[in-house]
């Protein structure tokens, strides 16, 4: 569950809905109960289907459903959506093109937890497959990522150098 806090004290309350029907209606009802107040905006966001019993339940304590809820914070729009039992936030305006800085730390962003393979950062990243090879290609010529084999695929690390250059471009993004 994630609560946002507007002007004049209005709160949105976004809970992630997932497991089974029970489940579901556990976790609507525990919030219905925390959040009695009229100035709580609650949106249940999902992914798959729906039954009747959730359709029924959110509609009598005005529960907005959603698949996907968008805020537009300045020129951004922050998409937030449920994707595998979890909240997940896409802060990449889909009308505004990514500059090469923004790929280059969204790729050493993703790569920072766990060594990926090629497949795996086109997919996470949303990236052209032609595009995200040169860009690693020009990332371990200067030494931000390395390149190792494992289990038969290649797959690719930051170095420590690359981690520098991630927080370098992450104060500059914050700015």
């Amino acid at each position: 569950m994630s609560v946002f806090v507007f002007d004049g004290d209005i709160k949105l309350v976004l809970i992630n809905l997932s497991g089974n029907t029970n489940n579901k209606l556990k976790i609507l009802s525990e919030v219905n109960n925390f959040y009695k107040n009229n100035t709580v905006k609650k949106i249940a966001l999902y992914s798959g289907i729906i039954d009747q019993k959730i359709k029924y339940y959110c509609n009598t304590y005005s529960i907005s459903l959603m698949k996907t809820i968008k805020l537009l914070n300045g020129d951004l729009e922050i998409s937030i959506k449920v994707h595998k039992n979890w909240l997940m936030e896409n802060s990449v305006d889909k009308n505004r093109r990514r500059n090469k800085d923004e790929i280059i730390l969204n790729i050493l962003e993703t790569i920072r937890e766990t060594d990926l393979n090629i497949t795996n950062i086109v997919y996470r990243c949303n990236l052209n497959y032609k595009y995200c090879i040169d860009l690693i290609d020009s990332m371990i010529e200067k030494k931000i990522i390395e390149a190792t084999e494992q289990d038969k695929t290649i797959r690719y690390k930051i170095t420590s150098y690359g981690i520098e250059y991630m927080h370098k471009l992450e104060s500059i993004r914050n700015m």
